[in-house]
């Protein structure tokens, strides 16, 4: 497992077909180990019962990270299916459970429950075998925060190691994005989202707020728009904006006037939010009140950026305005 081509972790996959209530299941066992520079390890473990569709009779995703010291932040979040929707329990710690119903009216049943890099999309992109250029795409949820995430997969290279063919494989999993090269045997190589060549010399603290920010705007500034995109949660603008989860037509027009408007780097200059040359951590701000923040440019307070934690990292989930 890589980050912008640094080995930063390790993705251990297994999936067994077991018999469960006079059926034929997938039961898989996920786990996601990842080393974070300066604040020590990070985890997550999935463990669920699939039907064939790919969707889940129940499972559990569990969640540990570091917070400063020798501070363990530890997370578990179960979903089970019931006759009328699903019940999602959140353990936080050592915090009492907060257990919450999800009818089948707000949730479908057979929705894709999504724990990127884990579970039900590495399953999917597997087994979708989408041939050089294709792009294919589903609705779902996230698991750690209940809400729609989209799923999306573009097959966007070819190379030849050892005689082999390997297609490299984009996957979009809500805010999460993944590069992965794929040959005849399965997985050659990992790597969790874009090489930003902009990434170099972000603020102290590890992925703080603030870090995310900057490195969100220096890949404005190198014109990286997919490591921009990378940074935000994309779903979660759509959500906000209005839009119709089950309009896939209206979710790529959304994508496609963010993207246009992260290309345009001179508006973001002239706003005063990025510098000449890039973003200077110095010059930003930040307040976090749990698992959600805000970040501004100190000299323009008034107009902030509204970020969440996804696992063990941030995400901007709101862009500032005029």
């Amino acid at each position: 497992m890589t980050l912008g081509g640094r080995r930063v972790g390790t993705l251990t996959l297994r999936t067994d077909v077991v018999e469960r209530e006079g059926q034929a299941i997938y039961r898989i066992n996920d786990r996601f180990n990842i080393d974070l520079e300066r604040s020590g390890s990070a985890s997550m473990t999935l463990r669920a019962d699939l039907l064939p569709d790919l969707s889940a009779l129940e499972l559990s995703l569990e969640t540990e990270e570091p917070r400063g010291g020798d501070t363990l932040s530890r997370q578990r979040v179960t979903l089970t299916r019931g006759p009328e929707g699903w019940v999602r329990t959140v353990v936080r710690g050592s915090s009492a459970p907060e257990t919450t119903t999800l009818g089948a009216a707000e949730v479908s049943l057979d929705t894709l429950w999504l724990t990127p890099p884990l579970g039900v999309g590495e399953r999917l992109e597997r087994l979708a075998q989408a041939p050089l250029g294709a792009r294919l795409s589903a609705a779902g949820h996230d698991v750690e925060t209940g809400q729609p995430a989209s799923w999306r997969i573009s097959v966007e290279d070819r190379r030849y190691r050892q005689g082999a063919e390997e297609l490299q494989v984009s996957r979009a999993e809500g805010a999460a994005a993944l590069l992965a090269w794929r040959g005849p045997q399965g997985l050659t190589s990992l790597d969790l989202g874009p090489r930003l060549s902009a990434g170099a010399g972000l603020p102290s603290g590890g992925d703080s707020p603030r870090a995310r920010v900057v490195l969100f705007l220096r890949a404005m500034v190198a014109g990286e728009v997919d490591g921009a995109l990378s940074c935000v949660d994309v779903d979660a603008l759509y959500h906000q904006a209005g839009g119709d989860p089950a309009d896939a037509g209206l979710r790529a027009q959304f994508e496609q006037a963010l993207r246009d408007e992260l290309l345009d780097g001179e508006r973001w200059r002239t706003r005063g939010w990025i510098g000449p040359a890039a973003a200077r951590g110095e010059d930003f701000a930040e307040s976090v009140d749990g698992e959600v923040a805000e970040v501004w440019v100190k000299s323009a307070p008034a107009r902030r950026f509204a970020l969440a934690r996804r696992g063990a990292g941030w995400v901007v989930v709101g862009l500032p305005r005029k």
